[in-house]
């Protein structure tokens, strides 16, 4: 990718000085542009293992926030069986003693 782009710059630099002839002193600073443009691509493929790593961390992360969330939801249905089961038992005993 790098290299079409350092053609796409060399064809880009041509066309500008084949129309600004007269401006020769056009086509450093162009050239240097053209060229920070292309490091700055470089830098970013360099940034790119780094993101992929921070994404997998975050995955990782969210995947354990579901699970003790999944776990505090099983805890809060168990607790909540639990309270209708003695409720029926305790309205059992009840009917049994007034009988």
């Amino acid at each position: 990718m790098g290299i079409l782009n350092s053609i796409d710059s060399e064809v880009i630099l041509n066309k500008l000085a084949a129309t600004t002839r007269d401006l020769t002193k056009l086509q450093q600073p162009l050239q240097s542009s053209l060229l920070a443009l292309g490091t700055h691509q470089w830098l970013l493929s360099n940034i790119l293992p780094n993101w992929e790593k921070v994404n997998v961390k975050d995955h990782k992360l969210i995947i354990d926030a579901l699970n003790a969330t999944q776990n505090n939801v099983s805890l809060a249905l168990s607790c909540i069986q639990a309270q209708l089961w003695m409720q029926s038992v305790a309205a059992s005993i009840i009917r049994e003693g007034e009988e």
